[in-house]
């Protein structure tokens, strides 16, 4: 019998289920897609999501999903990398080009970290190992729907940004844009330097340089006026 793609934490104490069950409150249930070649991983985790009161919908590859599925149906999609053909990195580059704004998990085993920094670049809004453990999947999705209303009520407000203000992006530089993309996501400057692979110090100049180009320290603000310029995706 194969290993479930889904394990159990380790630790055995109460845990607040943050995503009710479906005899609960049924409308917090998500609608998630699941695209990976692996039978096995796909039936593991729609068995885990649907546990937790959400409906998951199996795609056995990201060709599959792209030329049959509409993302914008989907709550959120978990998305391997490793794949024939279309691979996960060549899907989410397809959703940054159509603005697909629905929030994408990366699943993976054994990935490295450039591939983990080229997901996050392309909007990818976590990166969780397999077999896939229930706890952080949980809090995955938890903060895929934080950063997916975020999009939205950004997207919403962005109409009282103007020209002049969208004009700052034009001063930052390519290092800085990297650091942005990051920063928007509430990343902390060290998890940001792990992620580019450059010191703390760094990041702190990135940042301190973005503050000043930018004339805001609000990471909402800054997500808003990337939504206002057409890359918030």
């Amino acid at each position: 019998m194969p290993m479930a793609s889904v394990q159990p934490d380790s630790e055995c104490l109460p845990v607040f289920n943050p995503f009710p069950s479906r005899s609960d409150h049924a409308m917090n249930a998500l609608r998630i897609a699941i695209i990976d070649d692996d039978p096995h991983v796909r039936t593991g985790l729609g068995n885990t999501l649907d546990a937790l009161g959400h409906r998951a919908d199996g795609f056995d590859s990201a060709t599959t999903f792209r030329d049959g599925a509409n993302p914008c149906d989907y709550d959120a999609i978990l998305l391997d990398f490793f794949m024939p053909g279309l691979n996960g990195l060549d899907l989410l580059r397809h959703f940054a080009d159509t603005g697909v704004d629905t929030p994408v998990i990366m699943i993976n085993a054994g990935a490295d970290g450039e591939v983990g920094h080229q997901a996050h670049e392309l909007g990818s809004v976590q990166w969780l190992p397999k077999p896939v453990r229930q706890i952080p999947l949980i809090e995955a999705l938890n903060r895929s729907q934080e950063i997916r209303a975020a999009r939205r009520s950004a997207g919403m407000a962005s109409d009282d940004i103007g020209a002049a203000e969208i004009s700052r992006l034009e001063q930052i530089t390519t290092a800085e844009w990297k650091v942005l993309r990051l920063l928007v996501k509430d990343l902390s400057s060290k998890a940001i330097a792990r992620e580019l692979g450059i010191s703390d110090r760094t990041v702190h100049s990135h940042r301190e340089s973005i503050y000043h180009k930018l004339d805001t320290r609000s990471t909402v603000r800054m997500y808003r006026l990337l939504c206002a310029a057409g890359r918030c995706a």
